[in-house]
């Protein structure tokens, strides 16, 4: 193949990339907001059910009688929901709200490292407050555990 044909080529390709990119939306923030507040309740709350049944009720009023069960809860919360994000892109919160966690770039579902990457950040978005604060203010409606990641929240098309 000649380097005309190859250059030609990669030009094509940009282009239909670019067009995959434009045919897209991104997640609104106050959709985004409510599949947070349904994911506390879809995933939150049955694994503090889980921790009060097997370390006791106790354990979830006062986290000084078993510092181990703090530990479950978080590996708990942390595996299900980058499961959840790993398989479909989407918590239940953002499927009933019709929002997909994609990788940046590509519009496919994020690697796995960069799932474990937005939820280590979200932390960090928790810390400050004003991450997830951060889409009012851009076009692109990504909070600040998304820039870090490397990843958008968009509005999934009904296929």
């Amino acid at each position: 193949m000649r380097w005309r044909e190859v250059k030609r080529r990669d030009k094509r390709v940009i282009k239909k990339e670019v067009e995959v990119m434009k045919d897209f939306v991104y997640g609104k923030f106050i959709a985004r907001l409510f599949a947070l507040v349904m994911d506390m309740f879809m995933i939150i709350i049955p694994i503090n059910l889980l921790i009060g049944a097997v370390f006791g009720m106790e354990a979830l009023k006062n986290p000084e009688t078993s510092p181990m069960a703090g530990l479950v809860q978080l590996g708990l919360l942390a595996l299900t929901t980058i499961i959840f994000w790993a398989i479909a892109g989407q918590t239940p919160g953002k499927r009933a709200f019709n929002l997909q966690v994609v990788d940046s770039k590509t519009l496919n579902i994020a690697p796995l490292w960069k799932l474990v990457i937005r939820y280590i950040a979200y932390f960090v978005s928790l810390i400050s407050l004003i991450g997830f604060f951060i889409p009012l203010f851009r076009k692109d409606n990504k909070t600040l555990h998304d820039i870090i990641s490397g990843t958008i929240v968009i509005e999934k098309k009904d296929s």
